[in-house]
């Protein structure tokens, strides 16, 4: 599909008149009257020389997402503020279908998708309505000449590395929405608790494996002022599906439970892998056997829950201080006093943060290749990128039901409404892929510089080599569905540390992964990857 075109077609009527007289006034008065015409004819052609701007038709907008959290009472209360708004400002509403999951959005929407279903916009990326799977099969529509037109608020707030993770075969066929585009990982520690004991908090860490000398430190200082909390943990550990990538630098290649990946150039985890041209499965390496080893020694020394999902769920010994703290994955910014009410806090972040194509590719609205209102879908998605007030309604719900700001200082005050965290009106703060991140106003405890705090997060974080390269899974997507299941089986046991003997459990891992076609995805996947890096000049295995 082309740009609109627009073009002003000038219709000039040319009205002539005769009147007919008698006597010796015939000639004077057919002279006059030809003279008025003629300017008469000259005034209408002037006014239709000067087209007026055709009013904007209304159109209702078909669109997909999702919440970041159960569904909640306000939304349709904020649906209709949101498309009130819209009307006013483009003349349009949206249709919007909201799913209370991410889980239940990727499966529902993904056959509604591929079954030809009319839409305007989804929000698509590498494991939400599987962006490479819908590309490849040009139910997107190509979007590229429509950038610097439609989208200049947007271009300028998200990376360029952004627009590359949603570039196939050199189209782009999904617009990113700004978000924490970078992976950082953080830890929240117990600052009331490391004061007690005279204990500091590393000055610089990377990664999970770095902390482990800190933990038994702070474990073995706790147990002797506190010994009955002796056979408590001292912290809990990243779960099974962020356990890899808070251990290790690397770029996932076939995202979903990282099957494959590759090392970033400059943090080098895994020995022996390359720079970024060499494709391996983490699983296999050394690296991760040493991983789930100590995970494994943690668990039995204490310093880790044996059941994390089932540890602590009434927070009994996080409120009481007893626990060091926790990792969390993207936070930037934690409020002192915002971690548990008997304790202070500090948001420890780590040295290096990553830009990989599994974060630029999260999640972008994509526009149906049958859709009939494309440039007011980018209208729309460029609104949000600078209006504040859209922005905050889609995130807290409508203004005076679901927030407040009545000093107009960028920080909402929450309603009675909205207060309760365990019954929530209508909240979504950082739910990026509802639009206007960068301009929504924050929570009270959130600084109103948030956008730039996370702009800096990612402008000085380290990009990977692989950055645009998208994998065709065609001839390997019954390998890659056996080899996931595979994961589920051993790697959730594993990295619980809910076993007895690591080494022959993860001899038994490696073994099913081979059996089940992980070799054929690497070989696939480096092939692939050689074509791609050769075209784009980088060294290839």
């Amino acid at each position: 599909m082309k740009k609109r075109i627009m073009s002003v077609i000038l219709v000039c009527v040319l009205v002539m008149s005769a009147l007919v007289g008698c006597g010796n006034n015939e000639s004077e008065t057919k002279t006059s009257s030809a003279t008025t015409t003629e300017k008469e004819t000259e005034v209408a052609a002037s006014e239709e020389s000067v087209p007026e701007e055709k009013e904007r038709e209304y159109v209702e907008l078909v669109v997909y997402n999702y919440l970041n959290s159960a569904m909640q009472p306000g939304l349709e209360e904020t649906i209709e503020a949101v498309n009130e708004y819209l009307k006013e400002k483009l003349n349009c509403t949206l249709d919007m279908h909201i799913y209370a999951t991410r889980a239940t959005y990727n499966e529902t929407v993904s056959t509604i998708v591929s079954s030809g279903t009319y839409f305007d916009m989804v929000l698509s990326g590498a494991d939400r309505v599987p962006f490479n799977t819908f590309a490849s099969q040009n139910l997107f529509l190509p979007l590229e000449d429509y950038v610097d037109e439609y989208l200049p608020a947007t271009k300028s707030q998200v990376p360029e590395a952004s627009w590359d993770a949603f570039t196939l075969n050199d189209y782009l066929y999904a617009i990113p929405l700004y978000r924490d585009f970078a992976t950082v990982w953080g830890f929240i520690s117990n600052t009331t608790m490391l004061d007690d004991l005279g204990i500091s908090f590393p000055e610089k860490y990377d990664t999970f494996t770095d902390l482990y000398d800190f933990f038994y430190e702070v474990k073995a200082a706790r147990d002797a002022k506190q010994p009955e909390l002796a056979k408590q943990p001292i912290v809990k550990h990243p779960s099974a599906g962020k356990l890899i990538s808070a251990s290790f630098f690397y770029e996932g290649l076939v995202t979903t439970n990282d099957l494959v990946v590759a090392n970033i150039p400059g943090l080098t985890s895994f020995e022996g892998m390359g720079e970024g041209e060499t494709v391996f499965c983490p699983y296999f390496t050394d690296e991760y056997r040493d991983l789930v080893k100590n995970v494994n020694k943690m668990v039995q020394d204490n310093i880790l829950p044996y059941d994390l999902s089932a540890f602590d769920p009434d927070k009994v010994l996080q409120n009481s201080g007893a626990l060091l703290g926790s990792f969390t994955q993207g936070t930037i910014f934690k409020d002192k006093d915002d971690y548990a009410p008997a304790y202070q806090c500090a948001l420890e972040l780590s040295e290096n943060a990553t830009l990989t194509l599994s974060g630029l590719q999260a999640g972008g609205y994509a526009i149906s290749a049958e859709s009939e209102n494309v440039e007011r879908c980018l209208e729309v998605i460029d609104l949000l990128a600078t209006d504040e007030y859209l922005a905050t309604i889609l995130h807290y719900g409508p203004e005076g039901i679901g927030w407040t700001d009545e000093d107009n200082d960028g920080v909402i005050e929450l309603t009675d409404l909205n207060k309760d965290s365990k019954n929530r009106y209508f909240y979504q703060w950082n739910g990026w892929n509802l639009g206007g991140l960068a301009v929504t106003k924050v929570p009270p405890k959130t600084p109103t510089n948030y956008a730039e705090l996370l702009g800096d997060v990612i402008n000085t974080a380290t990009a990977g080599s692989n950055v645009g390269f998208i994998v065709d899974t065609e001839q390997i997507v019954n390998e890659i569905a056996a080899c996931n299941n595979v994961v589920k089986e051993y790697h959730n046991v594993l990295a619980a540390g809910q076993n007895n003997d690591v080494d022959k459990l993860v001899d038994e891992f490696v073994a099913k992964l081979k059996a089940s076609g992980m070799e054929k995805i690497v070989e696939e996947v480096q092939n692939q990857l050689n074509a791609w890096r050769q075209e784009k000049g980088l060294t290839v295995k």
